[in-house]
């Protein structure tokens, strides 16, 4: 027997995630599914005399990303989030 199929209104509740700044991603794609991954990098802290910064700046090889959130996605949610994307940038 097959189930009738039932819809129910969806209701978010944005109170449960903290709000984050995303200022960096990388996005992955494996045969039909697509990673999102969403990172946050924050300046590194220099102190001192402008010059002083310059040398401390130098010194870095690197600076971390701070991972928020990875996601999976397949091909049609993948698009679902490109045309909101599209619709909200307009």
């Amino acid at each position: 027997m097959e189930m009738p199929e039932v819809r129910v209104p969806l209701v978010w509740n944005a109170g449960e995630a903290e709000t984050q700044h995303a200022t960096h991603f990388v996005l992955q794609q494996e045969d039909d599914l697509y990673y999102l991954t969403v990172g946050q990098v924050a300046p590194p802290i220099f102190i001192g005399t402008p010059e002083e910064q310059r040398e401390q700046a130098k010194g870095l090889n690197w600076v971390s990303v701070r991972m928020l959130a990875r996601f999976v996605l397949s091909r049609a949610k993948a698009r679902e989030l490109r045309d909101l994307f599209e619709t909200a940038v307009r």
